[in-house]
């Protein structure tokens, strides 16, 4: 399918998505609308931006959340946006990650939402093969497979671990972390109510569990968003990961977590090149 056929599926809906809640009308209406929060991302969501870009399908817009950064995130994000009018910034005074994903869902016009962490990192033909693979296997929600350009043989050896967990459980209930990145239809965004923004931790697979409810869900594995290695790296690859595998644990069957099991660090990471401010 071509880029061409992608947007003819989205004019023939275009009267459908003038009607939805939240304020798609008040903005252009594209294909996808790329959606990051960020929280002191000075260095890191500038390397995001131009990977989206740099992609082969130009039908999108980005919307990035700005929630209570004390560096220059927002100022590397405008400087981003006087150069291209599909760039826009949102500024939140309080932080969250869910209050922001929810924020950047409110800007957008996109047909579709794809919600991205700051220090993800694409390939030039990401949203393309994403989106045809969305339309070829009609899917409403969708995960993707994690990749990582790390020299490391434990850091290579946790991403097959993750992606072959993530496609596993999958099968029984959708479950991928926030960080693989989830694209959704409008309409599934909405149904769902978009993210829980009382949970502190799960929230993510616990978003992408109520907007796939009743809906087609699968894993896209053909484009993979490429994560950033900085918590492995400042925490530990074992920690990290046994961390991860009990929230995992704890989530099975569709439960939420009210109560950490375990102690874990919010926020996000400071470029590991720029010195703590």
């Amino acid at each position: 399918m071509t880029t061409t056929d992608l947007r003819t599926d989205l004019r023939k809906e275009q009267s459908v998505e003038q009607d939805q809640p939240c304020g798609p009308g008040n903005y252009p209406l594209v294909l996808v609308s790329v959606l990051i929060p960020c929280l002191n991302e000075e260095g890191i969501v500038g390397r995001l931006l131009g990977d989206l870009q740099a992609n082969t399908l130009r039908d999108f817009e980005v919307v990035v959340c700005d929630n209570g950064s004390t560096d220059d995130t927002a100022a590397e994000v405008r400087r981003f946006a006087e150069g291209d009018a599909r760039i826009r910034l949102v500024q939140l005074d309080e932080p969250g990650v869910s209050r922001a994903r929810n924020a950047a869902a409110c800007h957008a016009g996109g047909r579709y939402l794809l919600f991205l962490d700051a220090d993800t990192r694409l390939r030039p033909d990401f949203l393309q093969l994403a989106l045809e693979q969305m339309q070829a296997r009609k899917l409403d929600v969708a995960a993707f497979l994690l990749s990582v350009e790390s020299r490391q043989w434990a850091d290579r050896l946790l991403c097959r671990v993750a992606n072959f967990v993530i496609a596993l459980l999958s099968l029984f209930h959708p479950t991928a972390p926030g960080m693989a990145g989830y694209l959704v239809r409008r309409e599934a965004h909405e149904q769902s109510g978009g993210y829980d923004e009382h949970m502190h931790f799960g929230e993510d697979v616990d978003y992408l569990r109520r907007a796939a409810a009743g809906r087609p869900f699968g894993v896209i594995k053909v484009a993979r968003c490429i994560v950033d290695t900085r918590r492995l790296e400042l925490e530990g690859r074992w920690s990290v990961a046994k961390r991860l595998l009990l929230g995992t644990w704890y989530q099975r069957g569709g439960r939420k977590i009210q109560q950490l099991p375990f102690e874990y660090r919010f926020g996000h990471y400071r470029n590991k090149n720029k010195k703590n401010g």
